[in-house]
């Protein structure tokens, strides 16, 4: 490291490091070491302040000032006073504090920043007379500190606001996509090569056009940073202000020069209120001559005439629980379709948060990038869209239900073993009483907390109430394991288990229309309709089985009345 020279760290999502590290070498950076969440680089404040202004990946710019051990409050009141802010902070500039982590005492994070705010105002108060300004948005100076394992770094933030806010997009829909994810995205699905060589862009599920305003950006050689207002650094007295017009106008004249070259980048989709959000920000974003939004649906999505076959990139939905997986595949079915049909010769890639979706689209991918959409863990699939790569539907369909079977039946080995020792015991003495209906499991397992009825050809599972302290989503995939081994079990299709209650049935990847017709059973002597259309009892409790009995001897030759007779079962 040069005297000139300092040391930073830009904070980025997980799975983009490589991206960045790469970004900021053409940045002209220094001693590169990349790390979980970020990469370390050295350089001057020039190039520093060029890296918030042209990465695309970074989510902020931080500059180490100090990092040492703290044991409690007092330890980082007094780290944070020792260091020397009169010649950080400019006079009149205000402040602001970003705090994360705790230990030492901290356990919220509001209270950890506080007490920097303390230690900063107090010590300047001492000096000079005067606290500065604290401004939690916009302030013109920033510090962020970190604790860790006993552990405190404090940095000062020259980024201000998360680098993800370039500033164009005004309009109040949220979007599913950080801006710089959306760049990363680009990136690693060779934007950049496709874009020089005049390849068109298409986001044919546009939402608010964060993809297609980031394809824009980049096509046209734009700077991020270029139309953002306010940065954590206009207040930090190292800041050269004749530095950053500087680079502010060779941005601008790379703009002027990019757009000039720049394919045109394209957005669709069926929300009218989407496609005006995204002209509304393209617009905001200088790009709206290269770019193109308009309402059309999925299906009707398709290159035009005098487009260059180019990159086709999009982040549909994707649900996070069973039912709304089910619903979402004809989604991908239809993307798939769109793409084989319309798309040809194109390079594609679709952001999920679900693979299993994105098989749905019938076409292999040549690749596949793993990122992190905040909590959720990500794939991005790339495709070659030619006739090689398609896939033959029903048999991933096949292989999907082989693969789905093997999995629930092996989650669910206890409750499998329970079933077919109670269909050999159970089961055999029905038989010998000559009955059609009979409980063969009630809860035998903790885990498995259903019962499960037999009334002839049809099936009643029913789900008792979990207790609280048990995943809604553990409990979710153990129903719908229960729900499929009691199909494989007793080798019947599942259109005839009928499983209560009825909202279960999306969360165990049952279709409301499930439910079976009714069916004759016996009892003895007697035969009964049992319907699951009347309950989870289909219209025969079980356990009045002895009660019946009683009746159909006892009432043998006689006239009975049943009062509040129900399904009827009795009389």
């Amino acid at each position: 490291m040069t005297p000139e020279s300092r040391a930073f760290f830009a904070a980025t999502a997980q799975g983009v490091e490589p991206l960045l590290e790469e970004e900021l070498r053409e940045l002209g950076t220094a001693d590169i070491r990349q790390t979980g969440g970020g990469v370390h680089f050295t350089g001057a404040i020039e190039t520093a302040l060029r890296a918030c202004l042209w990465s695309r990946t970074a989510s902020r710019i931080l500059m180490p000032i100090v990092k040492g051990a703290v044991a409690s409050v007092d330890d980082i009141y007094r780290m944070a006073r020792e260091i020397r802010w009169e010649e950080h902070i400019a006079d009149d500039a205000t402040m602001a504090v970003n705090f994360s982590g705790t230990g030492a005492g901290i356990t919220n994070t509001m209270f950890g920043a506080q007490k920097v705010k303390d230690a900063v105002a107090d010590r300047l108060r001492d000096l000079t007379g005067s606290r500065p300004s604290v401004q939690t948005s916009g302030a013109g100076f920033r510090i962020n500190c970190h604790l860790s394992a006993g552990s405190l770094e404090i940095r000062i933030d020259l980024s201000g606001d998360g680098l993800h806010r370039r500033g164009y997009r005004t309009e109040g829909r949220e979007a599913p996509l950080k801006e710089n994810l959306a760049a990363a995205l680009l990136l690693k699905s060779g934007w950049p090569a496709i874009a020089a060589k005049g390849g068109a862009f298409l986001d044919p599920l546009c939402g608010s056009g964060t993809l297609v305003i980031e394809a824009a950006l980049i096509a046209a050689d734009a700077a991020p940073g270029l139309g953002r207002l306010n940065w954590g650094f206009t207040g930090w007295r190292g800041s050269d202000p004749g530095i950053w017009r500087r680079l502010m106008d060779e941005a601008r004249e790379r703009l002027d020069a990019g757009l000039k070259k720049a394919p045109k980048c394209y957005g669709f989709d069926a929300d009218p209120g989407a496609v005006t959000a995204a002209i509304a920000n393209a617009g905001n974003a200088g790009v709206a001559g290269i770019t193109h939004f308009e309402k059309r649906a999925l299906a009707s999505s398709k290159a035009w005439a005098g487009m260059k076959p180019g990159l086709l990139l999009t982040n549909p939905p994707y649900g996070v629980r069973l039912g709304e997986k089910e619903d979402l595949a004809p989604l991908y079915e239809e993307l798939g379709d769109t793409m084989k049909r319309h798309f040809l010769s194109w390079h594609a890639a679709v952001f999920t948060g679900e693979p299993d979706l994105g098989k749905r689209m019938g076409i292999r991918a040549h690749r596949v990038n793993t990122f992190h959409n905040g909590p959720i863990l990500c794939r991005l699939l790339q495709f070659r869209i030619a006739p090689e790569s398609f896939v033959d539907r029903e048999m991933l369909d096949r292989r999907a239900v082989t693969f789905k079977l093997e999995r629930s039946l092996e989650r669910a080995g206890a409750f499998v073993n329970r079933l077919r020792k109670n269909l050999r015991t159970i089961g055999k003495r029905a038989r010998r009483e000559g009955t059609g209906c009979y409980r063969l499991y009630d809860a035998d397992l903790p885990e498995y907390a259903v019962s499960v009825d037999l009334y002839g050809g049809l099936v009643a599972v029913r789900e008792y109430r979990p207790p609280s302290s048990i995943d809604p989503e553990k409990s979710a995939q153990r129903l719908g394991d229960a729900v499929t081994a009691a199909a494989h079990i007793l080798e019947i299709d599942r259109s005839r288990i009928a499983l209560w209650p009825e909202r279960r049935r999306k969360t165990a990847g049952m279709r409301d229309d499930c439910s079976a017709a009714a069916v004759e059973v016996s009892e003895g002597e007697a035969r009964f309709f049992a319907d699951p259309s009347l309950g989870p009892d289909a219209g025969l409790p079980l356990e009045q089985r002895n009660l019946r009995k009683i009746i159909f001897t006892e009432a043998a030759g006689k006239r009975f009345l049943n009062i509040n007779c129900g399904a009827g079962a009795a009389a």
